[in-house]
């Protein structure tokens, strides 16, 4: 089966179900450059018990999304077996054996599989060298989190299972807000720059954070909405703010900029606090009066604005809020990760009402 498709460029799908394959040795190449290949079928099924040679065997293939491969337990060779799969998103290793590969046969075997979301591996796996995309791993079954040269170094038996990938490379393995972030994404609540920068340290800015919570209202149309006179209509986060202003979730400054509302502004702590504060009371007609005073264990509560003292308390209270090294930091601008979390905690709580 070596090169059996190669440089089919027009081949849209594969099945193999049924073919006798018993004896196979070496399917280097069989449908590389196959550039438009979205569906192989059979491939757990064939009696490959001596296949040794993969190399390149998927390589180019970059319409392919999800790919389940066979049982292979004498594989020696599988140099590029996705290289360039840039569309792969799914990969099902779980019955492959690289445990004996010789050394620099696994070269670049995932290299260029930018879009890889999910990668489940065996008991017998290892990535020595297999170029594994960048971003953090997270083992869906285990619950431990892996960085793409952990996952490269680690021995054959200590990578069994599913793994997500977190494709953002500046959130690290040891970041605190790694999980929120993933599940920020995954929500759709917020989004990286870019395939690979998240940004977890950067400053949110205020029409950023309304345009989350429409977003998670489900995007309704703005009723009563309050003019700004630094929000204008072409604006990406008018529709956003406008909404958010009208049922009473965001405000605007008063005193000298009274009728701004400052959308390149970076929001504080306490500002975003009382944002999550009204969004559920507002919009979700929740209670949120009577909260304890558990947010003045905190170092700096007396610094808490007065206004924001009562939205401060609630998210302490339900988990939204929980400090940074025993202070609130409430005029501090809140970072992405700190955001990440705020939203998640809301979005699960609300899920779970």
């Amino acid at each position: 089966m070596i090169s059996m498709f190669e440089g089919c460029k027009s081949l849209v799908a594969v099945n193999l179900t049924g073919i006798d394959t018993s004896g196979v040795f070496n399917t280097s190449s069989m449908f590389s450059g196959c550039s438009k290949l979205t569906s192989v079928k059979g491939l757990t099924n064939l009696d490959m018990d001596v296949l040794q040679m993969t190399s390149e065997m998927f390589s180019g293939c970059s319409s392919l999304k999800t790919l389940e491969l066979f049982s292979c337990f004498t594989l020696r060779a599988c140099t590029k077996m996705f290289y360039g799969c840039s569309r792969l998103a799914d990969l099902d290793l779980s019955g492959l054996c690289t445990l004996y590969v010789y050394d620099g046969n696994l070269s670049n075997m995932l290299a260029g599989c930018k879009s890889l979301e999910y990668l489940t591996v065996g008991g017998v796996t290892n990535f020595k060298g297999a170029s594994v995309p960048a971003g953090l791993y997270y083992n869906i079954g285990v619950g431990t989190w892996k960085s793409a040269s952990g996952m490269q170094s680690a021995s054959a038996g200590n990578l069994g299972g599913t793994w997500r990938r977190l494709p953002f490379t500046d959130v690290g393995v040891k970041h605190w807000a790694k999980y929120v972030i993933m599940q920020a994404v995954d929500y759709g609540l917020m989004h990286g720059y870019s395939s690979s920068k998240f940004g977890p340290n950067d400053k949110v800015k205020r029409c950023d954070a309304a345009v989350v919570l429409w977003n998670m209202a489900g995007k309704p149309k703005p009723t009563k909405a309050k003019k700004f006179s630094d929000v204008s209509k072409g604006a990406y986060y008018y529709t956003a703010v406008s909404w958010a202003s009208g049922v009473g979730v965001v405000n605007g400054y008063g005193g000298a900029r009274k009728g701004k509302f400052g959308p390149d502004d970076f929001v504080t702590r306490e500002q975003l606090a009382v944002m999550l504060a009204n969004y559920v009371k507002k919009y979700e007609g929740w209670d949120v009066s009577g909260a304890s005073a558990a947010y003045k264990k905190m170092g700096d509560w007396r610094t808490v604005s007065l206004w924001a003292r009562p939205a401060i308390a609630w998210c302490f209270d339900s988990g939204i809020m929980s400090g940074s090294g025993g202070k609130i930091k409430p005029q501090d601008n809140a970072t992405r990760a700190e955001a990440a979390k705020m939203f998640v905690y809301l979005y699960e709580m609300l899920e779970d009402d």
